[in-house]
């Protein structure tokens, strides 16, 4: 189930405001390695980076304040069997897997990036294009463009 977000919520507000409180940089996981950058506009298909040339969304995989990096540290981990694919971003749409959204809001998830990159945290919210994680009390936002693999750890009920 799907949730309408707030306007808090969005790619654009995330990016663009609530990752650079403080005049904090945005950390940019992309299929090159990592990206420290101030982020003035998203558009659909780029990001648009003060005085620097736009990053195609495609070559990013996940996002999220410098700030968090110490509380995203312990719960972020490489893959190496995924790193050594050295896979590259999939720009034909029609050769891009569908991501297969088996969580809801406030469930527990492990994704793989196809950076090799895993990242362990609670779904908060998710769109059609991303999904937002709450990783040891800071926002992580994961384009599914970039997963690899998903799963949810939700606990099956007891009954």
């Amino acid at each position: 189930m799907q949730t309408n977000p707030s306007p808090q919520l969005s790619e654009s507000h995330l990016l663009t405001t609530a990752f650079q409180e403080n005049r904090s940089l945005v950390v940019l996981v992309t299929y090159a390695g990592k990206r420290y950058v101030r982020i003035r506009k998203v558009t659909h298909y780029n990001l648009l980076i003060q005085d620097e040339l736009p990053i195609p969304k495609l070559e990013v995989v996940m996002a999220y304040a410098t700030d968090a990096q110490t509380l995203i540290k312990s719960d972020h981990l490489i893959d190496d069997q995924v790193k050594a694919l050295n896979q590259k971003p999939i720009k034909k749409i029609s050769e891009r897997r569908i991501v297969n959204m088996v969580v809801a809001v406030g469930d527990p998830v492990r994704i793989v990036l196809r950076t090799g990159d895993v990242i362990i945290g609670f779904c908060k919210w998710f769109s059609r294009y991303n999904i937002l994680l709450n990783v040891n009390g800071t926002s992580v936002l994961i384009y599914k463009h970039g997963i690899h693999e998903l799963k949810n750890y939700r606990t099956p009920s007891s009954n």
